[in-house]
């Protein structure tokens, strides 16, 4: 038996490897066989998850591109959970087995730590958004049918994990007040990209917003007239409206000036409570 309590001989290893690549010639027990039918399972599964699902880098560690492994968390349990086990069978089959609890507690201690970590990075992300959304509203209360805000995000505080005022940022504005039917383009807030000096201007002249000059969902794409544009700077930490003309490549591009309010006379929507903090 390959499974035993007794001291192992130096030569345990190899004939626990020849009993898996010469099966016949060196026979296995039942257990361990069918540990080596679920490795070869989890390995297919992780293997084969990665096809379906290479939207984005395969390499991501944090953010949402991590989505790219999810796929993946059935396989990579499974063949974690075999490993687990073999080594839990040799160690106590050595007199050690203490030291493969301690250990496995240990690795598992850490992943519950992790995910403390995860939701420690929501809250923040949740504060993150309030903030920004709080101080943004009272700057573009003029927002109006056509209006784009454009963020400039060197200031942004952000988080790893959770990317708190990034691609979602267009999604929020039509949630926090209730814009009238007629209104066909509502205004929308985007999240400048990096480098977006080299993409913002069109041919001729408009603004572009798409996955280049923004951080945006493919579907928000759109050509839009620079007097239309409410500009934000971040840069000092906190947000600022831009009222002078956008230099960019040493050509002034006019921007929309402050005019009467509009925003505050429209009904609050779902997120208006859960965002706006009362000063």
């Amino acid at each position: 038996m390959l499974w035993r309590s007794e001291p192992i001989s130096p030569f345990y290893l190899r004939e626990l490897w020849d009993g898996i690549i010469h099966p016949h010639a060196h026979p296995l027990p039942p257990e361990f066989r069918r540990l080596g039918q679920l490795v070869l399972v989890g390995l297919v599964m992780l293997v084969m998850a990665y096809p379906l699902t290479f939207t984005v880098d395969a390499t991501s560690t944090g953010g949402r591109n991590t989505r790219v492994h999810a796929a993946a968390v059935f396989g990579a349990a499974l063949l974690v959970t075999c490993v687990a086990m073999f080594l839990l069978k040799l160690l106590k089959a050595w007199g050690r087995q203490q030291i493969g609890v301690v250990a496995l507690a240990i690795f598992f201690a850490l992943l519950v730590g992790f995910g403390f970590v995860l939701q420690y990075d929501y809250v923040n992300a949740w504060e993150y958004q309030k903030q920004f959304w709080t101080e943004l509203l009272p700057l573009i209360p003029d927002a109006n049918a056509d209006t784009v805000i454009l963020i400039q995000p060197n200031g942004l505080r952000d988080v790893y994990q959770i990317q708190a005022n990034t691609w979602n940022l267009p999604r929020v504005l039509d949630q926090i007040y209730t814009f009238p039917a007629s209104m066909k383009n509502v205004p929308t807030v985007y999240r400048l990209a990096p480098n977006w000096e080299k993409f913002l201007v069109a041919g001729d002249g408009n603004f572009q917003i798409n996955i280049q000059s923004t951080d945006t969902p493919v579907d928000s794409l759109t050509e839009v007239d620079s007097r239309q544009v409410i500009f934000i700077d971040t840069a000092s930490g906190q947000l600022v409206r831009h009222t002078g003309s956008l230099v960019i490549d040493g050509h002034e591009y006019p921007l929309k000036q402050p005019s009467a309010p509009v925003l505050p006379s429209l009904p609050h929507d779902i997120m208006y409570n859960l965002l706006i903090t009362s000063p």
